[in-house]
């Protein structure tokens, strides 16, 4: 009998056996997780008619795309799962363009990103992978877990489905980014059931994107022997769209770098205050902020209550922050302050009742505005002559 055959037939023999041991016991889905019903990024996407706009709102689109900054947030997808915004600069674009970006209904508008910094550290890839990536039925791959090394260094474990089986599976190299603004991680190393192998192609006989038919959609595709990211399309609404221009790592911290080579003039804030290092700025277009309140010529600054640490930002939470924070109109235009609690310190505000033992109490410095922050005048730049990266909704 051929000698090849026969190591083969050995090791996928010690595969099976280990792999009923392992079923024995609580049924999961493909992702490994038995508490997540399956995501569905097209359904996830879908707009509700129960949001749209009155024919009022939509009055106030002007056809400018309100610019977007963030300064150090953790941006909060869900309870488990989170990437920190060191720095990002873009435009807030509105799916449908008859209609206002509407923060109460994420799938109403998308973010280009012009120039951003942000990270991700094992959990939250891994979160990441379990909860959206790979979160769907029959996925070919499954129980991913990313190790991340100084150095641009990478390793992937998890279970590859194969002739009816999961099987293990360790890819290990380096991750970078490509010239059309994605992440590759490039293989020096591959193992499956602990065994090396030049490429799967060499294990098994037949090409690994055949084995690994990951659904593009999702962010995540396989070529060759190598595994492609795409970061905008990995995380649920807003979809964040965006050209990597470089990728680096430390340990334990997947650094990514957004650059699409769009150069504009960043709005200034409405205050100036050297102590405000977190926040969210959101300027000029038409934005419908709450409920049935629409701004034009928005100005609008979110700041973090607790500058102490990151902004802990959850943008499903939207309406919660407000009600659990404070709200200054700083002027006759309508430029709104936003003092807003972390995620988690939204339970001890929420509903609460303000507590003044005297007309005085908790006042503070008056604000030096900065009248440069004019969304009407700086509307008259054509801050929004950049094309729309996006297809739009009708």
């Amino acid at each position: 009998m051929n000698k090849n055959f026969v190591k083969k037939l050995t090791i996928l023999s010690l595969i099976t056996s280990g792999f009923v041991s392992a079923s024995c016991g609580k049924d999961v889905n493909s992702t490994g997780n038995s508490a997540n019903a399956y995501y569905d990024p097209q359904q996830a996407s879908s707009s509700n008619p129960a949001n749209d706009p009155s024919d009022l709102s939509r009055r106030s689109v002007d056809g400018v795309r309100p610019k977007v900054v963030i300064k150090n947030m953790f941006y909060r997808v869900n309870k488990e799962l989170g990437a920190v915004v060191d720095d990002l600069f873009g435009e807030l674009v509105s799916r449908n363009p008859n209609n206002p970006v509407n923060f109460d209904d994420v799938t109403s508008f998308n973010v280009a990103i012009h120039q951003a910094k942000l990270s991700l550290d094992s959990t939250n890839m891994d979160n990441l992978m379990k909860d959206y990536v790979l979160n769907y039925p029959d996925s070919p791959l499954s129980e991913m877990k990313q190790t991340i090394e100084a150095g641009g260094r990478m390793t992937i474990k998890g279970k590859m489905k194969q002739i009816g089986l999961r099987l293990p599976f360790e890819m290990s190299g380096m991750i970078h980014a490509t010239p059309d603004g994605l992440m590759e991680l490039v293989p020096d190393s591959i193992k499956t059931a602990g065994i090396p192998s030049k490429g799967l192609l060499d294990l098994f006989g037949v090409a690994t994107q055949s084995l690994i038919n990951v659904n593009e959609q999702r962010g995540m595709k396989i070529s060759g022997n190598s595994i492609i990211l795409s970061p905008g399309k990995m995380f649920p609404p807003p979809l964040m769209q965006g050209k990597v221009s470089r990728v680096e790592t430390e340990a334990n911290k997947l650094i990514i770098y957004f650059d699409d080579g769009v150069r504009l003039e960043r709005p200034p804030l409405p205050i100036n205050d050297p102590t405000i290092k977190n926040y969210q700025h959101v300027y000029g277009g038409a934005v419908r902020l709450v409920g049935n309140e629409t701004h034009e010529n928005t100005n609008l600054l979110m700041i973090d209550m607790d500058q102490s640490n990151l902004f802990d930002f959850s943008i499903s939470e939207y309406m919660n922050h407000i009600m659990a924070g404070q709200v200054n109109v700083l002027n006759r235009a309508g430029t709104l302050l936003n003092f807003m609690p972390d995620y988690n310190d939204i339970p001890k505000r929420l509903n609460r009742k303000p507590i003044f033992k005297s007309v005085g109490d908790n006042v503070g410095e008056i604000y030096q505005t900065n009248p440069q922050s004019n969304p009407a005048l700086t509307k008259q730049k054509n801050w929004s002559n950049q094309p729309t990266p996006f297809p739009v909704r009708n």
